[in-house]
């Protein structure tokens, strides 16, 4: 087997440079601040300030991510779809619709007083620092929520519902 390598070349010594084969800079070059041969550049204006300039570009909007959904209407409509889908022979997509019927009785059956207490729990067991400065705080973005919409006059369920969610986002950011 013939193997092709590269050679070294003997270095070659580069010609010398002498002193008269250097650039000079000229006269008109000493003012111009580097830019072109004898060229000065004129004084350029800032653009002016515009508001539209201070707006931001992102702006920060929470957008909700649900709507309020009435869900008896919801059920009974998906009870009427999945009638009319089985008397249509659409087989799929009744079970489809009774499948969400399942999910939204699921959905009302949750006892979120029995969550917030599984996750007071799972706060304990952790072995995150400072547990207990996460209880109290958890605890008090859950009461001050609780007595919020109750104080508004609002259902119980909804009220502990909305309760949970701000108590288990609040041991989110300290799980993280």
């Amino acid at each position: 087997m013939k193997k092709i390598s590269y050679k070294n070349k003997p270095i070659e010594k580069k010609p010398e440079i002498s002193v008269e084969d250097l650039l000079s800079v000229t006269e008109a070059e000493e003012g111009a601040l580097g830019i072109g041969r004898g060229l000065a550049p004129q004084p350029v204006m800032p653009a002016m300030y515009s508001e539209e300039e201070e707006r931001p570009v992102f702006t920060n909007k929470k957008r909700r991510k649900t709507h309020n959904v009435n869900y008896d209407e919801l059920s009974d409509l998906l009870v009427g779809l999945s009638d009319e889908m089985d008397k249509q022979g659409s087989v799929d997509f009744a079970n489809f619709s009774d499948f969400l019927i399942r999910k939204i009785a699921e959905q009302k059956a949750i006892d979120y007083l029995a969550l917030y207490n599984n996750l007071l729990i799972k706060i304990t067991d952790s072995d995150i620092f400072e547990k207990k400065d996460i209880l109290i705080s958890v605890n008090k973005q859950y009461s001050s929520i609780f007595k919020k919409h109750m104080d508004l006059g609002g259902d119980v369920l909804v009220a502990k519902r909305k309760a949970y969610q701000a108590a288990a986002s609040k041991a989110k950011r300290y799980v993280k």
